[in-house]
C-alpha cells in the first residue's frame, strides 16, 4: 500500500495515521520500507506529496486479564 505524506507530517505521525499507533518498531519498519527517502535525506518533517510504501504489519491487540483484586481473594 502507498500513502502520500502530508505537509508537516513526521514518521511517527504517519504511523499513527495508518496503524493507529506509533511504536518505535512501527516507525523503524516504515523507514525500512522507504529506504530511498531515508537515503535521500528526508528531513524530520515531510514537505508533503512524498509517496511512502506502507508495509502491512500484524496489529496485535493487548489483552488485559481483569480478575479479582488481591485484597478481594
Amino acid at each position: 500500500m502507498q500513502v502520500m505524506a502530508r505537509q508537516g507530517e513526521r514518521w511517527d505521525t504517519i504511523c499513527y495515521r495508518i496503524y493507529k499507533r506509533a511504536t518505535q518498531d512501527d516507525v523503524m519498519t516504515l523507514r525500512e520500507a522507504n529506504r530511498d527517502l531515508v537515503k535521500a535525506g528526508a528531513t524530520f518533517e515531510f514537505s508533503g506529496g512524498e509517496k511512502l510504501n506502507v508495509p502491512m504489519i500484524n496489529l496485535v491487540q493487548a489483552s488485559t486479564d481483569v480478575g479479582v483484586a488481591p485484597w478481594q481473594r
